[in-house]
């Protein structure tokens, strides 16, 4: 059985997570930041990984 999993960064705009794990989403993939330095954080990504967590969805993080 496969798992549905989504990809967000601050493209997304602010997320609903208790609604997206609601719908069945088991896990997110986020985008921590881009660029070719670390001070280039994604603006969204400590919001999205607070919220993905307590929403009880599993979280991986990548680097663009």
């Amino acid at each position: 059985m496969s798992e549905r999993w989504i990809d967000v960064s601050a493209h997304n705009g602010v997320i609903d997570w208790r609604r997206v794990a609601g719908s069945g989403v088991r896990g997110a993939v986020l985008r921590a930041g881009y660029g070719n330095s670390i001070t280039q954080q994604d603006k969204q990504f400590v919001a999205n990984v607070t919220g993905a967590v307590a929403a009880g969805l599993q979280v991986a993080v990548y680097y663009f």
